[in-house]
């Protein structure tokens, strides 16, 4: 999803009239470009369609000084690619991911987050020169997934100690529950089929020797 700067507002027109905080799919972005486009009579409907009928859209100020540094070539009256511009249109644009989330005899959940919705960490490693393992897990609060309920959880399931504490840096702001032994495997089926992860954001890694 994409949330529109002050400065390309005009560009999606009467769709952000009542609210200006609206977030567009991509779909929807590219859409507002053509209208615009066309609207600005900016589109060329080339031979070679590329675009949502067009190939090629010609600059306007709005388009150029909003797009484009002081030091690059293109200015206004520059066809360039309409599928390029639109690529450059999506990065001044400020991401957010928005996940439906569905568990086993829970209400749908829907949570917003800025930035691209990064893996959840599940990592093993050794303490003590091999005789005892500690298993870490991070990233967990982007899928609403509560550090403290995970910990408990995981205590109770495995009866093990378990701790949350927060993650190293100034500008961090997620927790980290360090659960002890080696239970790589289990935390990682448990975050796929009781908290519903899809495999391709799970990260597992062990650093066991």
């Amino acid at each position: 999803m994409y949330r529109v700067p002050s400065s390309l507002r005009p560009v999606f027109g009467d769709l952000l009239a009542l609210n200006k905080e609206r977030l567009f799919t991509e779909a929807e972005v590219s859409a507002s470009l053509c209208a615009y486009s066309k609207a600005n009579k900016a589109a060329d409907p080339a031979d070679a369609v590329d675009f949502a009928g067009i190939a090629r859209i010609t600059l306007d100020e709005l388009l150029t000084g909003a797009l484009y540094g002081k030091k690059e070539p293109e200015g206004p009256g520059t066809a360039v690619e309409a599928a390029s511009l639109l690529t450059r249109l999506l990065g001044k644009l400020n991401q957010f991911t928005r996940l439906r989330i569905t568990r086993a005899g829970a209400a749908v959940e829907e949570v917003l987050q800025k930035g691209v919705v990064k893996n959840i960490r599940v990592q093993a490693e050794d303490r003590h020169a091999g005789r005892k393992h500690v298993t870490r897990v991070t990233g967990m609060e982007q899928f609403a997934i509560e550090p403290d309920e995970l910990a408990t959880r995981i205590q109770k399931m495995h009866n093990t100690s378990c701790s949350v504490q927060p993650l190293p840096g100034k500008n961090e702001t997620g927790k980290e529950v360090a659960a002890q032994g080696m239970l790589l495997n289990e935390l990682h089926v448990l975050l796929r089929e009781a908290y519903g992860i899809p495999e391709s954001y799970l990260e597992v890694v062990d650093k066991t020797k």
